[in-house]
């Protein structure tokens, strides 16, 4: 065997596996979190539909039929799209809009949640957006494969959105219990200031946030 083979023998790998420890330590990837605190943040955050479903009605749309609407004609509306303080994820039963002064919120909440990882020297992510805007058509879909789906949905306003707890874009796995009690940091100021309500989901892996304004 010659020098060059015996080179590209061990030096190949060896270059393979620095990669991989490259990418394992810049966070690329998604996080995901194994241990949640289910009880706590079911008493923390019990905005029942009942009280998100008012503001959703006073501040959202009326809620459209099916995806044929022209969204983007619609001045109430925003599209929604991965950016520095969230990432979008692939939306199966949703369409990426909100109101105004949902996806304000909502820009609040991923900065808000950068800001404290920064100040506590953690390694940084985004959080990731699950649902956000759906039509009727969308909620009959759901109900096919969810039977807790509630049919008078908030989401079909505009003015709610779903961030999962279970995974972030990016980060450290030793970090995700801290990154659960940042974003609950964060949404429960949120919530203090008159700015959201949220309900906590089990089933769904959620926190369920609705804009007030």
């Amino acid at each position: 065997m010659t020098v060059k083979q015996q080179l590209h023998t061990w030096l190949l790998p060896l270059l393979f596996f620095l990669c991989l420890a490259v990418i394992a330590g810049c966070g690329c990837g998604e996080t995901k979190v194994s241990k949640v605190n289910y009880n706590k943040y079911n008493s923390l955050f019990n905005d029942m539909n009942g009280t998100q479903l008012k503001a959703a009605q006073l501040f959202g749309i009326v809620p459209v039929d099916d995806r044929s609407y022209a969204f983007d004609d619609d001045n109430r509306l925003v599209k929604v799209s991965s950016c520095d303080a969230y990432k979008i994820d692939k939306l199966t039963h949703s369409v990426p809009y909100l109101t105004k002064g949902a996806s304000v919120l909502l820009r609040t909440i991923g900065e808000n949640f950068r800001k404290r990882l920064d100040q506590e020297g953690l390694s940084d992510c985004r959080l990731i957006v699950t649902s956000l805007l759906r039509t009727k058509d969308d909620v009959k879909r759901l109900q096919g494969v969810n039977a807790n789906a509630s049919s008078n949905s908030t989401h079909c306003y505009a003015t709610t959105f779903d961030i999962t707890y279970q995974r972030f874009d990016g980060g450290s796995k030793s970090s995700g219990e801290r990154y659960i009690e940042i974003l609950s940091d964060v949404l429960q100021d949120l919530r203090k200031q008159g700015r959201c309500y949220v309900r906590f989901e089990t089933n769904q892996h959620c926190f369920h946030i609705t804009s007030r304004k």
